[in-house]
């Protein structure tokens, strides 16, 4: 749901609030009138009195469960067992799935999990309610009816009219806390360390460039910076020092 909400918002979640707000109004304006209209034409259509996508994913499941065996396990309490034939080709199938109708409620439940789902008989239980001669609708949840859906989108938006025109409100205005706005540079890792962030045994572990302490780098070294240019001096003068000692050998060579 929150992905799906920050696709919805994903070109105008920078905008100010109060666009944000409308831009969402628009919107359900928008699919709330065509989901009405696409209703309306099934409806119109019939003869069948669910959804679209509801009656397109029952052929889908009646026609797999036509391969399937079905053994009455306890017709009393709604219990049957049902046997998918072997797929050579993915070397799949062959599996054994309890199906469970409660008759009363119009619900039931299978261990594929997608009769208790989708709320619709899954291609196992359609197989039992063909064995028993029963019709696979009965158990089909009425938010999948076309009157449930055109209830759900029969309500309509009030025009919001002009700004001028609406209620002044007498509520606090509110203002952004500045210190929530984002830092410049990139943001500091928020990351629970574990074991697996800690350095292996025999590999180099990173030292500060200024003090040759870990566990710190030269941009947080801080005070520790002080000691080390008289360590960096003190590098300069052996080099210096090296240096000159290369340079009288080769002076001596060439005498």
């Amino acid at each position: 749901m929150a992905e799906s909400v920050n696709g919805i918002f994903k070109g105008i979640r920078a905008l100010p609030i109060a666009s944000l707000v409308q831009h969402t109004y628009w919107r359900l304006v928008e699919k709330f009138d065509k989901y009405r209209l696409e209703t309306g034409a099934e409806i119109r259509r019939g003869p069948s009195q669910f959804s679209t996508k509801c009656e397109e994913l029952m052929k889908a499941w009646s026609q797999k469960a036509v391969g399937h065996s079905m053994t009455a396990h306890d017709r009393r309490q709604g219990i049957y067992v049902v046997q998918t034939p072997p797929n050579n080709f993915n070397m799949t199938g062959s599996n054994t799935l309890t199906v469970h109708f409660d008759d009363p409620n119009r619900t039931g439940f299978c261990t594929c999990g997608k009769f208790q789902g989708n709320k619709i008989p899954c291609s196992h239980a359609i197989a039992a309610c063909n064995r028993m001669g029963a019709s696979a609708y009965r158990f089909v949840n009425n938010v999948y009816k076309l009157e449930t859906v055109m209830a759900c989108y029969g309500t309509s938006f009030a025009p919001l009219g002009e700004p001028k025109g609406w209620k002044k409100h007498n509520d606090p205005t509110l203002h952004p806390n500045l210190d929530m706005i984002r830092k410049p540079g990139r943001p500091r890792s928020t990351r629970i360390h574990n074991e697996m962030d800690c350095p292996r045994e025999g590999s180099s572990q990173q030292v500060c460039s200024n003090c040759n302490q870990a566990e710190h780098n030269a941009s947080t070294c801080g005070g520790q910076a002080s000691g080390s240019g008289s360590n960096r001096r003190g590098s300069g003068g052996q080099r210096s020092a090296r240096g000159g000692r290369r340079g009288g050998s080769r002076g001596n060579r060439r005498g």
